[in-house]
């Protein structure tokens, strides 16, 4: 049951990432950054899924890209979000997430400064299917 359910939170952000992936532009370059609350075989996946649809997108932890920038920016994670804020010069896109239990707590604390940064009008929010 609980290899089933991951599996169906992996299709889903398969699935978010093709959106992402179409509002990015085809052929643009992207980094992906994730944080420590995806499972091991989460980050497997969605590397899998960059590589197989051969979008031009760099998948990175986190913690291995202080310091550097991007022009387009995909965060995927539910922790330390002004990190990857601050490595996009051009685009960003968050997709708040978590697939380890760890991670639900970050998500919380995340979720009120998302709620905000959408009041103040400083977040364009699209909905993903």
């Amino acid at each position: 049951v609980e290899k089933e359910k991951s599996e169906k939170s992996q299709d889903k952000l398969v699935a978010a990432l093709q959106q992402v992936a179409g509002w990015m532009g085809e052929g643009e370059e992207v980094t992906l950054l994730y944080d420590g609350y995806l499972s091991p075989a989460t980050v497997a996946r969605v590397s899998a899924e960059v590589r197989d649809r051969s979008w031009n997108w760099t998948v990175v932890k986190v913690d291995s890209y202080y310091g550097w920038e991007a022009d387009n920016v995909v965060w995927l994670g539910s922790s330390d979000v002004l990190e990857a804020v601050s490595r996009a010069r051009v685009r960003l896109c968050l997709v708040s997430c978590w697939d380890r239990e760890e991670g639900r707590k970050w998500y919380e604390v995340w979720g009120d400064v998302y709620q905000a940064v959408i009041r103040e009008g400083l977040l364009d929010v699209k909905e993903i299917v």
